[in-house]
């Protein structure tokens, strides 16, 4: 039985798809957690506010730019890339 082109090509695809939905389930997984993570300490930050009224605007804004600089490594380099092709938006 001979295979086609057409065959091939949607063999191919199908593969493709099939090895990167671990890919796509891991970094839903990370997004999930970080954003939890990141819900929590909203909540703390947010008490902290409350409880003391301090404007505490640079540590927060401090510990954002930490944490989306991890989550840079964590989605493979997506802000490195950014700041390629849009460095306006990205300061280094």
């Amino acid at each position: 039985m001979r295979i086609t082109l057409k065959q091939n090509i949607l063999f191919m695809a199908a593969v493709i798809t099939f090895s990167s939905l671990p890919g796509c389930m891991l970094l839903i997984w990370n997004g999930q957690v970080i954003g939890k993570e990141l819900s929590l300490e909203g909540e703390a930050f947010f008490a902290i506010v409350r409880e003391t009224d301090q404007d505490i605007t640079p540590v927060i804004e401090g510990y954002l730019v930490n944490n989306f600089d991890a989550l840079s490594e964590a989605v493979g380099g997506a802000t490195q890339l950014c700041r390629v092709h849009v460095p306006a938006l990205f300061p280094l």
